[in-house]
């Protein structure tokens, strides 16, 4: 995996959810920025997205990444069983 994350968990905010946790950049390539998609999912379908943008991202560094994601309000933090974030593009 290029792009592993750690530490991954989720807080309340006021009607969203915040995703907080750590990526690491074991590519060989340097990205002024690097952004990547995030979407939450709970048993069946997915149920937010947001994007998440990690500045002067050199290779094989870990950088932390704090992420809302409107629309999933904290009361369905419960359902979220699994996550995938994948690299969108980058510079």
């Amino acid at each position: 995996m290029l792009f592993p994350t750690y530490n991954v968990g989720f807080r309340r905010g006021e009607e969203w959810t915040i995703v907080t946790g750590q990526i690491r950049n074991e590519s060989s390539r340097n990205f002024a920025l690097a952004v990547f998609k995030i979407v939450l999912f709970n048993k069946t379908y997915p149920i937010g997205s947001g994007i998440i943008k990690i500045r002067n991202f050199r290779s094989k560094t870990t950088k932390s990444f704090e992420q809302m994601i409107i629309g999933v309000g904290f009361n369905l933090i419960p359902s979220i069983e699994k996550y995938d974030i994948v690299l969108e593009g980058g510079s």
